[in-house]
């Protein structure tokens, strides 16, 4: 919305965030709804003290970015001391957090790599170790005898999908001879 010369700071801030909040998916750092009444600026201005940093994530549905944001505050007081306004302080940490998802993702698929001498489980538990985490859809096939390709498994992020991969894997199956797809692999 355009604002006027005669806006005050306060309103220009919160017509700001407001669209921002509409344009984007933002929730607190774990992908839980967030709750305004917990940011530190709030949390000040209803005369808490100690008020700790809130990590928030931000999904442009867009284009699909996850940004990652460290919201601190400093109160602003008057002469008489009372809290009327905070300072919000914002910083992007989302190179952090994607090292972090890395980290943990690699430690996760490291353990589960070890945990079974079966080739087949290991690759299903690999496959829904991905979903949702890197994707929203795997498949898996190994190299059958006879040159064919052999499903071994398949995830998605909506269980009630993973019938209907299987359902069209049955209809279509892959056509090894085609130059893409499979058939290129």
């Amino acid at each position: 919305a355009a604002q006027s010369l005669s806006d005050s700071p306060g309103a220009l801030g919160r017509d700001a965030a407001d669209d921002y909040l509409e344009r984007m998916l933002v929730t607190d750092e774990t992908g839980a709804p967030l709750d305004p009444t917990r940011m530190p600026a709030q949390r000040l201005i209803a005369g808490e003290t100690d008020v700790e940093p809130v990590v928030v994530r931000s999904l442009d549905p867009a284009n699909g970015t996850v940004v990652w944001r460290r919201v601190q505050a400093s109160a602003l007081q008057d002469a008489e001391g009372r809290v009327r306004s905070a300072v919000n302080v914002i910083e992007d940490i989302s190179v952090v957090k994607r090292a972090e998802e890395r980290a943990s993702f690699l430690s996760r698929a490291g353990a589960l790599l070890g945990s079974s001498l079966d080739i087949e489980v290991t690759i299903q538990r690999t496959a829904r170790l991905i979903v949702p985490g890197l994707a929203d859809w795997c498949s898996v096939d190994l190299a059958a005898p006879g040159g064919r390709v052999e499903l071994v498994a398949l995830a998605h992020v909506d269980p009630d999908k993973v019938a209907y991969g299987h359902e069209l894997r049955r209809r279509y199956p892959p056509d090894l001879t085609r130059k893409d797809g499979l058939g290129q692999v």
